[in-house]
């Protein structure tokens, strides 16, 4: 352990000066490179300010060619079928990547003004919604769909303006359904096991769980649905579960969870105009019978064998109480270290620098779970001399000298 010690005090030290080096090398290159710097740099395009990237919000958009500004999301194409909008109700766009710009002119050629909404999320991206500032004239308007830095060729659609759709929730059906889901056993791992994982891990929890999916149907035809956007939630009164946070296309919404057996599972449903961004909730409820299976969270027994010390020197959280008893007499032999982890886990004692090295990733060398203090302690190198490193430290303060002499002369 002795000369374990020494060679990890000389690798401390090494690591010191060179780390001592790279600093004074950076800042020598730094130096040298600053006006190399100012006179390259050159003006980025800029995303207009606006909604952040990623939540709610909007940006205008302008009717000129080349005057909208852009948004994070690159358009992909407009939503529905047969290119129709009502005149009361707004674009919906599917996009993903970055940087689109909505043109929009009508049948004279006259840019028509609005905004770009992010209104929810797609399959494959973002839906977001261009609203006109005044309602559209009936009759054709054309839309460009381009990307601020033209990666990809612009998007050009004919779009016929149609009749107003009436201010109600579309009416929509619904033929709910469960599923028991049960998930592959979860797996949590010692840490400061020689060679890692999958060294030190073990099975601690086996979960299952209730999706119900809600079966979308409606006889509204597609240029109205798509002004809207819809998400589903357990209704007032189910058990505990969770639903789409998002709103999302009526064909795409994804199926709510629930953690809890129960008789029957029931759903409400809310729905986002695009146009309006208002969320209104639909009056009823829809319900489907209880799964066959349990629905829980069980714990798993770990063997004891897998949490002894030598195979386990710091245990995950959920083992940390069979861990202790397991390891009740590691401070009654001379291994410091790990009386030093035991006092910390199973006694609240202040966290020693073995554990933050665990922490950081490092653990113990093999063969070396037992004994006192460990290569693998950062303070074992603290108390140990450094004197082989003086020279490249010279060299490392010589040069931060010479760094400060030029400055000084600039």
């Amino acid at each position: 352990m002795q000369v374990a010690c020494a060679d990890a005090a000389m690798l401390c030290a090494s690591h010191r000066s060179s780390l001592v080096l790279a600093i004074a090398t950076a800042l020598a290159l730094g130096g040298l490179g600053t006006a190399a710097r100012a006179q390259s740099d050159v003006p980025v395009p800029q995303p207009s300010s606006g909604a952040e990237p990623g939540m709610p919000g909007s940006v205008p958009s302008g009717g000129q060619p080349g005057s909208a500004p852009s948004l994070d999301v690159v358009p992909y194409h407009l939503r529905g079928k047969g290119e129709l909008v009502p005149q009361n109700g707004a674009l919906p766009i599917e996009a993903f990547t970055e940087h689109p710009m909505v043109e929009v002119v009508d049948e004279n050629g006259t840019g028509v003004p609005g905004m770009l909404h992010r209104a929810g999320v797609s399959e494959h991206g973002e839906i977001l919604a261009w609203v006109p500032n005044a309602p559209l004239a009936i009759g054709t308007i054309t839309v460009t769909l381009r990307s601020l830095y033209e990666t990809v060729p612009p998007r050009v659609h004919r779009v016929r303006v149609t009749a107003p759709f009436p201010n109600a929730l579309p009416p929509i059906d619904m033929d709910v359904s469960a599923s028991l889901i049960v998930r592959p056993e979860i797996r949590e791992c010692c840490l400061g096991v020689p060679g890692g994982p999958p060294n030190g891990c073990f099975a601690t929890r086996r979960e299952s769980y209730v999706t119900v999916s809600p079966g979308f149907t409606s006889p509204v035809p597609s240029p109205f649905l798509d002004q809207y956007l819809f998400r589903i939630q357990p209704a007032p009164g189910s058990v505990d579960g969770e639903g789409t946070e998002l709103f999302m296309p009526f064909e795409q919404v994804d199926a709510a969870s629930f953690f809890q057996t129960a008789d029957e599972y029931c759903l409400q449903v809310d729905a986002l105009n695009i146009a309006t961004q208002a969320i209104s909730t639909y009056a009823f409820t829809a319900c489907t019978e209880g799964v066959h299976g349990l629905v829980a969270s069980l714990e798993l027994n770990v063997a004891l064998d897998n949490l002894e010390y030598d195979a386990c020197p710091l245990p995950p959280d959920s083992q940390a109480d069979v861990w202790c008893g397991v390891n009740a007499d590691l401070c009654s032999g001379e291994d410091s270290t790990a009386c030093a982890i035991r006092s910390h886990v199973c006694e609240g004692a202040p966290q020693p620098a073995i554990v933050t090295a665990f922490l950081s990733g490092q653990s113990l060398p093999a063969g070396d779970t037992q004994g006192g203090s460990s290569g693998g302690d950062p303070q074992a190198c603290s108390a140990a001399p450094w004197s082989r490193s003086r020279g490249s430290l010279s060299a490392a303060l010589w040069l931060l000298t010479l760094v400060a002499l030029r400055l000084r002369r600039r």
